[in-house]
């Protein structure tokens, strides 16, 4: 008889442990390691072409998911939308609810196709609303900015990397050519389909004009005049409505890929010589220059206090004293050539790219990095600064729109080819930028 009542007592405790068992089982069952939560929905839709991974799903309270939109060729992603926003992508999730939202793709305004790779950076006239860029075809075009439409195009006789200048009263644009030559061109020309039209002067310098031309007024002599290097190592200051008589030339001992910048009477301009000069600009005379360690073929940026900052293929930003070149107020070292164009914030932030694949932030007054992005390709592109947002191209064949602030990606957009010139923002935001490709993109903010 006592043997049954233990044996029943046994019994009864195997089911009770057992019992026990399949209820922890129970609680902690679950996919996503949450640790016994409960489970909610995620709902993953798409606007426009691309991809979320992972796609919609149940997840136990408590999982970290991470998702990552991917658009396909031709299209953007650009944000996130419902219960999700902001653009951060990759994007973590903490589950906590039932969760509905879609990423949102989009593509650009327009394309436009030209015959050869783009490394002009774009001039916007926003009065008339057009936009003006050279292509490797050997031609500048002129494009209406809201549709991409072709209004003329001029041929030279060679590649056209050299970004055009829109003159002071809007009705000529400067741009120099791999053919030796700088061209002033008619923005609206009588007939857009004669080239006698549109030219309106030539000047041939003694080897290839890749610099971008300069334009500014005398007032001692109330005339307007294009500051521009060529590659036979000099700077030429051009009557703006002629072409000649010249001014002024003047030698740098070396190539000058630099494109002129002016400011206080001075036109300053680098040098494949390793220098960087500062010239009269009524008169030409140099007025000293500053010695890097390599050639400069970055343009000068002038900041507001008159300072000047300059890139060289010593690897180095360099902030000099605008009123007196000899002074170096700073310098910071990348990991390679620099041969972006330094673009100034509305605080004084100094942005610039670098061969070692990175863009940086700069503290305009110490040189003081405040951070830095990394891209896939040599950064050549001259950045651009609108609405707190630096826009800038990559050779890994992106355009990036990075947080001026933070340095955080708000979004990236691939083309087919490197983007070494530089993006170009218009009054209404729109983002202007050419490709290796050979194609124009208008991409939205």
């Amino acid at each position: 008889m006592c043997k049954d009542k233990k044996s029943k007592g046994r019994a009864l405790m195997v089911l009770f442990n057992i019992a026990m068992i399949l209820v922890l089982l129970g609680c902690g069952g679950g996919g996503g390691g949450g640790g016994g939560g409960a489970t909610y929905i995620l709902t993953v839709n798409v606007q426009g072409s691309g991809n979320v991974n992972p796609a919609s799903g149940s997840y136990t309270e408590g999982t970290q998911v991470a998702f990552t939109a991917t658009a396909v060729a031709g299209w953007r992603f650009h944000h996130w939308t419902g219960d999700l926003s902001g653009s951060t992508n990759p994007v973590t999730v903490v589950i906590s609810s039932d969760m509905i939202f879609t990423a949102v793709f989009d593509q650009p305004k327009w394309v436009f196709t030209t015959g050869d790779a783009v490394g002009s950076t774009p001039a916007i006239d926003n009065v008339s609303g057009t936009i003006y860029i050279g292509s490797k075809d050997h031609k500048v075009y002129a494009l209406n900015a809201s549709t991409g439409t072709e209004m003329w195009e001029f041929e030279t006789g060679d590649w056209v990397l050299s970004s055009p200048a829109i003159s002071l009263d809007k009705s000529v644009v400067y741009v120099g050519s791999y053919d030796n030559k700088i061209y002033a061109l008619n923005t609206s020309p009588s007939d857009p389909f004669d080239p006698n039209t549109i030219k309106k002067w030539e000047y041939t310098t003694s080897d290839q004009v890749k610099s971008s031309p300069a334009v500014a007024r005398d007032e001692v002599d109330d005339t307007d005049y294009v500051y521009v290097g060529s590659n036979d190592a000099n700077v030429y200051a051009l009557n703006a409505a002629t072409g000649v008589p010249l001014k002024w030339s003047v030698g740098t001992g070396g190539l000058v890929f630099s494109s002129p910048a002016i400011a206080n009477g001075k036109v300053y301009v680098g040098s494949s010589s390793n220098k960087v000069y500062a010239f009269s600009e009524r008169l030409g005379g140099s007025t000293g220059f500053y010695s890097t360690s390599g050639a400069v073929f970055s343009s000068p940026t002038i900041g507001a206090d008159g300072t000047v900052y300059i890139g060289s293929n010593d690897q180095k930003v360099y902030a000099l004293d605008g009123t007196n070149i000899f002074n170096k107020k700073w310098d910071f070292v990348t990991g390679d050539e620099v041969w972006s164009k330094p673009a100034i914030g509305p605080d004084g932030t100094v942005y610039v790219g670098s061969n070692d694949d990175k863009v940086y932030a700069l503290d305009g007054v110490t040189g003081a990095e405040k951070w830095e992005f990394i891209t896939g390709g040599d950064v050549m592109s001259n950045p651009a600064v609108a609405n707190g947002t630096v826009y800038i191209g990559s050779n890994d064949y992106k355009v990036y729109a990075l947080n001026a602030a933070t340095g955080a990606k708000k979004w990236e957009f691939a083309t087919d080819g490197e983007v070494a010139g530089g993006p170009a923002v218009g009054a209404d935001g729109t983002i202007y930028v050419g490709s290796g490709d050979g194609k124009v993109y208008a991409l939205t903010p």
